[in-house]
């Protein structure tokens, strides 16, 4: 939960830096209240242009660009993500508690202009995911893995 307001701060924040027209995919793993200092440190951001890593320090958001290399191998990721899926699911909310039980949970955040068109899906980690997103969130945590973006 704690999670949801810092992807709030960052996606502002990012929005008003890069434009309030940039459609951007936020990824990022958090937990309750025992798990959020631990886990949830970063989120990583993915627009058609560049890849961040935003973290946060002393209340403060930092935003730090990824490399082209690693852009290259995130972006995709933006154009594959099953938005039209999750958007059409009825129970795309029952899939996690979003940390209420202290269970660490994975969330996908697809930020477009136009507030209608953005979605949102949270996946506890111990449960299975829906099956039109499970390729898709093993693909994407292992690219994040090879990359060492969260390290």
């Amino acid at each position: 939960m704690l999670s949801a307001v810092f992807c709030a701060a960052a996606c502002k924040k990012n929005s008003h830096e890069t434009g309030p027209e940039v459609t951007s995919l936020y990824v990022f793993n958090d937990g309750g209240y025992k798990m959020a200092p631990a886990s949830s440190a970063s989120k990583l951001q993915i627009t058609a242009d560049a890849s961040y890593v935003i973290s946060y320090n002393n209340g403060q958001v930092v935003t730090k660009k990824l490399s082209d290399a690693i852009q290259d191998s995130l972006k995709p990721y933006l154009a594959s993500f099953p938005r039209a899926a999750v958007k059409a699911d009825p129970n795309v909310n029952t899939y996690s508690t979003r940390g209420a039980a202290d269970d660490l949970f994975q969330a996908f955040i697809y930020v477009q202009p136009d507030p209608a068109d953005s979605t949102a899906i949270y996946l506890d980690t111990h449960k299975e995911s829906p099956s039109y997103i499970q390729a898709f969130q093993r693909q994407i945590n292992q690219t994040i893995i090879n990359n060492k973006i969260f390290n």
